[in-house]
C-alpha cells in the first residue's frame, strides 16, 4: 500500500506543472519585507534573487538599486566584488511604478523618465567591478532581464590574478547567454568592454541601448570575443574608447546586428567598430557620425569580412579602413546623411529619424521580425513615412512615426506678445535639416488663417538648412488692431516643398492697459536707436526725457497730454540741439500722473 502511495505522488509529480511565483522588490516599500506584495515588497533586488526559482518573476520598482553579495568571490572582504546574477528560468523586471498587477502595464521606464529602475555600480564611494557577473555558470536564454538600466559598474582590477575583473564593467558574460530586453547600459567602464563583455556567449539583445559608456583599451560600449550575439532594435551612442572600437570592439566574432544604430562614438582606431578576425552582419542599420582619431572614423576591418546590407554608413575619406580586411556593402547600402533629429542625449529619442529622412522607407522588411522599434508598444515597425500605414521598414533603432515623431524642425518655443500696436512672434529651434525656410499664418476672431509672411518675401524667416545646434527668430506683425484677439500658425517647409505646421500660439489685444507703466527699452545696449514703449491707464499729462549721468537733460522725448493705452518713443542718440550724444550711460525719466519711472539706458558707438 505505501508503495502504491508514493508511486502516486512520484507520477503526480511528474505531470504537474510548475507554479510561477511573482517576487516584488520596492526600495521605498514599508510592509513585511518578504516579496509577497508590493506594499510587502524586498526592499533590495538581492533578496528577491536569493529565493527566486524558475519559473518566478522578480518585479523591481523604480529606484535605484546596488549589489551588495559577492557569490564568495572575495570572502565577503571587498565590496568592489558585489553583483547581481540572473537565474535560469527567471524573468526580471524593472521599471514599474509600485502599483502594477501585470507587466503590461509598466510605462515610462526608460532612462530618465519617471519609473526608471537602476541597478547602480556606484556603492558610495567606491564602484563594484560588474554589476552583473556571469563567469561560466551554466546561464542560458531562460534567464531574463527586462526594463532596466545597468550603470557605474567599473571594471579596473590591477591583480594578475584576476584578469577577468577588466571586463564588462555593466556585464560579463563568460559562455553565459541571457536575454536582455529593454536594458540600458550607461555610463559603465572597463578596460575592455565598457558596458559589457562577451566571451563565447550567444546572448539575445533586444530593444537595447548602450550609451556614454568607456574603455581604455578595446570597445567603449561591447567587447565580444569568439561568439555571435544578436542586437535587434539597438542604440549604441556616444561611447567612448581610448584604444580600439568607440562603440563595439569584435574578436573571432559573427555579432549579429539589425535595425540598430550606431552613432556619435569615438575611439583611436574604428570610432563606429573594431573589427578584427572577425565576420559581423548587419541588416537595416545606420553607421554615422563616429569618429577616430587615427583610422577608421566608421569601421575598421582588421582582416575579416564584415557584411552590411540594406544600411547607411559613412563612406567619405577616413571612414572606412581596411586592413587585411573587406567590407562587403551590398544590396541597397546608401551612403548619404542619415539626417538625425533629437540628437542631445537628453532628448526623448536621441538619433531618431524624420520622415524626409533617406533612411525612411529603405529597409528590408524581410530581415527584422520585431513588431516595435526600441520605444516598444506603440511604435509599430514597418509603417509608410507619408501615411503611417502599414508599409516598408526604415533603417535604424526607431521606426519613424508620421504625426507622432519629430518634423525636420525642433521647435523649443513659440510665443507672441502684444507691445505698442504690435505683436512681437519668437521661435527657437533646437536643430534643422533640409529647412528652407518659415511661413507665418494669422487668424482673428472673425477671419480665417491667412498668410502674412513667408521666407520668400523676408530674410528673417530664411531657415537654417541643416543645423544641429539652437537658432532664435523673430517677427514683428503691425498691422494689429485692439480689442481684437489673434492666433498665429508656424510652418516650415523643406527643400522638397513639403509644408509641416510646427506650432501655434494666441495673443488678447485689449484695448485700455490696467496699469501706467514704462517698459524696458529695446535694444539696450544700443546705437543709433532705441524704442520706449509704455501704457498709460487713463489720459494723463506725460513727460519723458533723457539725463545724462550728472543729471543734465539731453533730449526731451514726449511732454504733453496723452491718451490712454499704448504708447511709443524712440530715441535716436541725438541731443535737444540736434547734435549726437557721445557714448555712455543715459537715464530716462518717466512721469504720468502719479507714477514716475527711471531706467538706465547705455549707448555704445
Amino acid at each position: 500500500m505505501k508503495k502504491t502511495i508514493l508511486m502516486v505522488l512520484v507520477s503526480l509529480a511528474i505531470v504537474l506543472p510548475l507554479w510561477s511565483a511573482t517576487i516584488y522588490v520596492d526600495i521605498n516599500a514599508s510592509g513585511n519585507d518578504d516579496g509577497s506584495s508590493w506594499t510587502h515588497a524586498y526592499t533590495s533586488l538581492q533578496s528577491a534573487l536569493n529565493v527566486a526559482a524558475s519559473p518566478d518573476e522578480i518585479w523591481i520598482a523604480k529606484g535605484t538599486y546596488v549589489p551588495s553579495y559577492d557569490y564568495g568571490l572575495a570572502g565577503g572582504n571587498r565590496s568592489t566584488y558585489n553583483h547581481f546574477r540572473l537565474i535560469n528560468g527567471v524573468t526580471v523586471y524593472g521599471g514599474f511604478a509600485g502599483t502594477e498587477s501585470v507587466v503590461s502595464e509598466r510605462t515610462n521606464y526608460a532612462p530618465g523618465q519617471d519609473n526608471e529602475t537602476i541597478l547602480s555600480g556606484d556603492l558610495g564611494g567606491d564602484h563594484c567591478y560588474h554589476v552583473f557577473y556571469h563567469n561560466s555558470i551554466s546561464l542560458d536564454n531562460t534567464a531574463v532581464l527586462d526594463g532596466v538600466t545597468i550603470s557605474d559598474g567599473m571594471a579596473y582590477y590591477v591583480d594578475s590574478e584576476q584578469p577577468q575583473h577588466v571586463y564588462g564593467g555593466g556585464m560579463y558574460n563568460n559562455t553565459c547567454t541571457p536575454t536582455l530586453v529593454n536594458v540600458t547600459f550607461k555610463n559603465n567602464e572597463a578596460k575592455y568592454g565598457g558596458a559589457i563583455l562577451n566571451t563565447r556567449s550567444g546572448l539575445s539583445m533586444t530593444n537595447c541601448s548602450f550609451t556614454g559608456n568607456y574603455a581604455t583599451v578595446s570597445g567603449g560600449a561591447i567587447y565580444n570575443t569568439s561568439g555571435a550575439p544578436i542586437l535587434i532594435n539597438g542604440l549604441i551612442s556616444d561611447n567612448t574608447c581610448d584604444g580600439d572600437g568607440g562603440s563595439i570592439c569584435l574578436l573571432s566574432s559573427a555579432m549579429q546586428m539589425t535595425n540598430v544604430t550606431i552613432t556619435g562614438n569615438s575611439a583611436d582606431n574604428g570610432g563606429g567598430i573594431y573589427s578584427n578576425n572577425s565576420d559581423p552582419e548587419l541588416y537595416n542599420c545606420i553607421i554615422w557620425g563616429n569618429s577616430s582619431t587615427t583610422n577608421g572614423n566608421e569601421i575598421y576591418i582588421d582582416t575579416g569580412a564584415p557584411i552590411l546590407n540594406y544600411s547607411c554608413y559613412g563612406n567619405d575619406a577616413g571612414d572606412i579602413y581596411n586592413n587585411g580586411g573587406t567590407l562587403t556593402a551590398t544590396n541597397n547600402c546608401i551612403t548619404t546623411n542619415p539626417l538625425f533629429v533629437g540628437v542631445s542625449n537628453n532628448a526623448d529619442h536621441p538619433y531618431s529619424i524624420s520622415g524626409i529622412s533617406p533612411c525612411a522607407d529603405t529597409g528590408n522588411d524581410s530581415y527584422c521580425t520585431e513588431s516595435y522599434d526600441i520605444r516598444g508598444n506603440g511604435y509599430d515597425r514597418k509603417l509608410d513615412k507619408t501615411t503611417g500605414a502599414a508599409g516598408t521598414i526604415d533603417m535604424g533603432t526607431y521606426e519613424y512615426k508620421v504625426g507622432d515623431d519629430a518634423l525636420p524642425v525642433e521647435l523649443v518655443s513659440f510665443t507672441a506678445s502684444y507691445k505698442a500696436n504690435t505683436i512681437h512672434l519668437e521661435w527657437t529651434t533646437a536643430s534643422e535639416i533640409d529647412n528652407l525656410g518659415f511661413i507665418i499664418e494669422r487668424k482673428s476672431k472673425n477671419t480665417q488663417w491667412q498668410q502674412i509672411a513667408s521666407y520668400l518675401q523676408n530674410e528673417q524667416l530664411t531657415g537654417q538648412g541643416a543645423k544641429q545646434s539652437s537658432t532664435h527668430y523673430s517677427y514683428n506683425d503691425t498691422s494689429v488692431l485692439p480689442d481684437n484677439q489673434y492666433s498665429y500658425r508656424l510652418s516650415e517647409v523643406s527643400t522638397s516643398g513639403q509644408v509641416n505646421v510646427l506650432s501655434t500660439t494666441t495673443v488678447e489685444i485689449t484695448r485700455t492697459p490696467t496699469s501706467t507703466q514704462l517698459f524696458a527699452a529695446y535694444p539696450n545696449p544700443f546705437n543709433p536707436t532705441t524704442t520706449l514703449n509704455y501704457n498709460l491707464a487713463k489720459d494723463s499729462h506725460v513727460t519723458l526725457a533723457v539725463y545724462d549721468v550728472l543729471g543734465r537733460k539731453i533730449k526731451t522725448l514726449v511732454s504733453g497730454q496723452q491718451t490712454a493705452g499704448e504708447q511709443s518713443v524712440s530715441w535716436d542718440g541725438t541731443t535737444n540741439s540736434g547734435t549726437a550724444a557721445p557714448s555712455g550711460m543715459y537715464l530716462t525719466r518717466f512721469q504720468a500722473g502719479n507714477t514716475s519711472q527711471v531706467q538706465k539706458i547705455l549707448l555704445m558707438k
